[in-house]
């Protein structure tokens, strides 16, 4: 999943130093500092593609500007690129 490559599953241990140690709380500062973090990515990501104000138009641009498959990065042939059919395909 896309996520395991920022945020790897990584099983979390709490021990207790002293007496009177809150684990619970400890658990909720840790998720809550995760939480940040996600919502850092997130409006970092943002900042990135802002100049993308519809990902459907952007996806469509770079589907009719594309000069190569997508799959295995071969240029199209000239009647290829009419149907944009991948090189790689069995068609």
């Amino acid at each position: 999943m896309f996520y395991d490559e920022i945020y790897p599953p990584k099983i979390v241990s709490v021990t207790i130093e002293k007496d009177g140690d809150d684990v619970a709380q400890i658990f909720v500062d840790r998720l809550r500092q995760k939480v940040k973090d996600i919502y850092d990515f997130i409006k970092e990501q943002e900042k990135k593609f802002k100049h993308v104000k519809n990902l459907k138009d952007f996806d469509r641009e770079v589907y009719e500007t594309a000069t190569t498959c997508h799959i295995c990065n071969k240029p199209f042939k000239s009647e290829d690129k009419q149907s944009k059919r991948s090189l790689s395909s069995n068609e």
